[in-house]
């Protein structure tokens, strides 16, 4: 049952036991504390849907939203199994401004969608802002 948990957590359709953890005297999933995630190949659940977004999104900082043009993609990290997306806020001087007056934790949400958290982090010599966050991404995918 805790291997089924952890691949529920990850979001993943297959657990293989890696060859140095099928060495232990000790059957991976039988440990006391609960399986160690680094024993284990997660292989993540493949969609058919377009794991990314180019259009309108909103941004949101203390409680206001700025409308904004996006291009966003992710992937999942191999080491831990985490969902990483990012992507380019197109620029705009209403997010310039937060930028440069270092707010860094933000909302990104797109039309008929929930706010999730995210990190502005840089600037390109364009004027567009790069927006980070872990976890489930504002636009559709198959990762929870």
């Amino acid at each position: 049952m805790a291997c089924l948990h952890m691949m529920g957590l990850a979001d993943t359709v297959r657990m293989e036991v890696h060859s140095f953890a099928q060495k232990r005297s000790y059957p991976p999933c039988k440990v006391l504390r609960g399986p160690n995630p680094h024993h284990f190949m997660l292989t993540p659940f493949n969609s058919d849907l377009d794991e990314t977004h180019r259009g309108p999104a909103f941004l949101g900082s203390e409680g206001s939203e700025i409308a904004v043009e996006v291009h966003l993609t992710g992937h999942v990290q191999p080491i831990d199994g985490s969902y990483q997306w990012y992507g380019r806020i197109s620029k705009n001087p209403s997010v310039t401004a937060l930028h440069q007056a270092g707010r860094k934790e933000v909302t990104v949400r797109l039309p008929g969608r929930v706010a999730v958290q995210a990190q502005l982090t840089e600037s390109d010599p364009w004027g567009n802002i790069r927006v980070t966050g872990t976890g489930r991404p504002p636009f559709p995918s198959g990762h929870r």
